[in-house]
């Protein structure tokens, strides 16, 4: 497979992903206040925790798509951005994994008094949303320096990441909203890698 065809079916890939992780935010069970009811843990839960894992997987091999696309330049803050995102993003879904088919056999799981809270395994769960945010803050500021893809792409990663990550502490609409902003982001960025369009301006090659 030529690299060219990697980046476009990686586009694809891409853009899967991040239809996935919208709905992910618009499926979450909400309770009377708005907020998301991480006690409601039924068919809905694991629906919509389907589409949190399906869509970070996904993401994941759209990643390698993006990199390959910026390939001509690609130097530190890159392969920063690959490490941390793709790492995060693998954590992000094992998440997925452990909310969506585990918590609903283990009610305690991921409640306030899962005894996890209290142990260093209590920290996975937030550094995995942090890592996520970071990662993929870092690759939106690669796609902006590259000027291989699309830079407006950028816009809606960094404004959605944070919110959709954290999305189980602020209201539902926030964070539904936030993840349809980031899906979108996403969505966009694996169409344009997928049909082949870029901006007409290339930028010169650099190392660092």
């Amino acid at each position: 497979m030529s690299l060219a065809a990697f980046v476009r079916w990686s586009g694809l890939i891409l853009f899967a992903g991040g239809v996935c992780l919208a709905l992910f935010g618009l499926t979450f069970p909400i309770d009377s206040s708005g907020f998301p009811d991480n006690h409601n843990r039924g068919s809905q839960w694991v629906v919509s925790h389907s589409f949190h894992f399906v869509g970070a997987t996904l993401i994941q091999f759209g990643l390698f798509g993006i990199m390959a696309r910026q390939m001509r330049t690609f130097g530190t803050l890159d392969m920063v951005a690959l490490l941390v995102a793709f790492w995060g993003t693998l954590m992000f879904a094992c998440l997925g994994i452990i909310a969506g088919y585990l918590s609903p056999l283990y009610p305690l799981l991921l409640s306030e008094r899962d005894p996890l809270n209290s142990s260093p395994l209590g920290l996975v769960f937030p550094a995995s949303g942090l890592l996520f945010i970071a990662g993929w803050i870092l690759v939106a500021i690669s796609i902006v320096r590259a000027g291989a893809l699309p830079r407006l792409t950028a816009v809606p990663i960094i404004v959605g990441v944070g919110p959709f990550a954290l999305g189980f502490l602020v209201p539902w609409v926030v964070g539904a909203g936030a993840g349809v902003v980031f899906g979108a982001g996403l969505a966009w960025l694996g169409f344009a890698m997928w049909s082949g369009r870029q901006i007409a301006i290339e930028t010169p090659a650099r190392n660092g």
